[in-house]
């Protein structure tokens, strides 16, 4: 399958990192991963079910692991029973921030430049892109764009399939906005997968701060509704009881009755 040379292909960079370079911007994600300036084949290293797994980790190796990636939504996620959940049809704008960065800050050459890197992406249980996303830059899920656009006016930007958005390649940027609406009621739980590159500004995959995980949400009606027929069940557990009432009040009765006799 094609896909599989692709994987195999950039699995296989991805093994070498001595001679694998790694690019800034993000006009090579979706480039043939057998091509000249071999690129992602469309694998964002998010880590999804549609990234085959693959995450920021398997390309910039050996990270020191001193960063961290703050991802705020608004409005907030609600929580039902210390579950982060997620309203149906509800539009989130979610601001990244990349927290600890401590490469690149100085002493970059002077053709060399300091970008970091982001990418994230929302799956249902079955692996599937779901919800609408929507770039700063102004591209949407909605109406996927299949090239690069130009010029990127964010910090943000969708083409290709549009399963993930990522950084816009923008240089020094360690904050990065896109927002997500909420597939409608009905879609269950929602994994987001995300990544993050602390840049060295050396242009290769060595050397770099890597951040990834990952956010189980569960579908917030869901959570909240209660079992069907418990509803039902209280009121028969109600019901049982009824007889057992009306025969203790009887046995009441009659003794009072007996006492003034």
């Amino acid at each position: 399958m094609r896909w599989m040379a692709i994987f195999g292909l950039a699995l296989a960079a991805w093994l070498a990192p001595r001679a694998a370079w790694a690019w800034d911007g993000p006009g090579l994600w979706y480039d043939s991963a057998a091509g000249a300036q071999p690129g992602g084949g469309g694998l964002l290293g998010t880590g999804s079910t549609r990234d085959r797994g693959i995450t920021c980790a398997h390309c910039h190796t050996k990270p020191a692991g001193l960063i961290n990636l703050k991802l705020d939504f608004t409005p907030p996620l609600p929580t039902v029973g210390g579950q982060q959940t997620y309203a149906p049809g509800q539009k989130y704008q979610i601001d990244v921030k990349l927290v600890g960065e401590h490469l690149g800050l100085s002493g970059c050459g002077q053709y060399l430049t300091h970008t970091n890197n982001f990418a994230a992406a929302f799956e249902d249980a079955s692996g599937n892109p779901t919800g609408v996303l929507a770039s700063d830059s102004g591209q949407s899920s909605a109406s996927c764009p299949p090239a690069l656009p130009k010029p990127i006016n964010g910090t943000t930007v969708l083409y290709g399939d549009c399963h993930a958005v990522t950084a816009s390649g923008g240089q020094d940027l360690s904050a990065w906005s896109f927002s997500w609406t909420a597939p409608a009621s009905g879609a269950g739980a929602i994994r987001l997968s995300y990544g993050a590159v602390d840049g060295n500004c050396d242009m290769m995959s060595t050397g770099d701060d890597v951040k990834v995980g990952a956010l189980n949400l569960g579908e917030a009606t869901a959570m909240a509704a209660p079992p069907r027929g418990a509803g039902l069940g209280r009121l028969a557990a109600l019901l049982g009881l009824l007889p057992v009432g009306v025969v203790m009040g009887r046995r009441r009765t009659r003794r009072r009755a007996a006492r003034v006799g």
